[in-house]
């Protein structure tokens, strides 16, 4: 067997492939769940971004990311198959550069005023909670705490996408 080989998604601007396989919804919304099941299975394979817990994410919204680190290609193919049957309502993966979710509230009314669908490499825009957090780097884990309860009282929010 060889090393893993994908030929997923678009390129980039130079021809490469992203290191990045995305999983993105699907469905009208879907809801965070708790990873730590997930990451004790997966753990020392590379870095994985979920949404947090009990966090909802919208159709076209990136709903996580996994980078490998390099590996044969039946582990790379557990490794995407456990992250599938961890999420539900998307579809994936495929090969985007990493892009962050960033939650914007309204203070006033106490409501959300938008998603801003972004580069991850980017500074968030002011103010704004991040929805997908990561909960294996450098071969360790990591709990990503729940969004703020204003932060999944969703009624009818903007989606932008940069």
């Amino acid at each position: 067997m060889g090393t893993r080989h994908w030929i997923l998604g678009e390129r980039r601007s130079n021809g490469e492939l992203s290191e990045w396989l995305e999983w993105r919804v699907e469905e009208d919304l879907i809801v965070g769940k708790d990873a730590a099941k997930l990451v004790k299975r997966l753990c020392l394979l590379g870095e994985l971004w979920v949404p947090a817990p009990e966090c909802v994410l919208f159709r076209g919204e990136p709903a996580a990311y996994l980078r490998l680190l390099p590996c044969e290609r039946d582990i790379a193919d557990y490794a995407v198959a456990e992250v599938d049957g961890f999420l539900s309502g998307v579809s994936g993966p495929g090969r985007w550069d990493r892009r962050q979710v960033y939650r914007l509230r309204r203070f006033v009314k106490k409501r959300i005023a938008k998603d801003v669908v972004m580069d991850a490499r980017e500074k968030g825009p002011p103010g704004s909670q991040p929805l997908l957090g990561c909960v294996m780097y450098e071969l360790h884990p990591y709990e990503v705490p729940p969004v703020p309860k204003w932060a999944s009282e969703v009624d009818g929010v903007e989606i932008e996408f940069r």
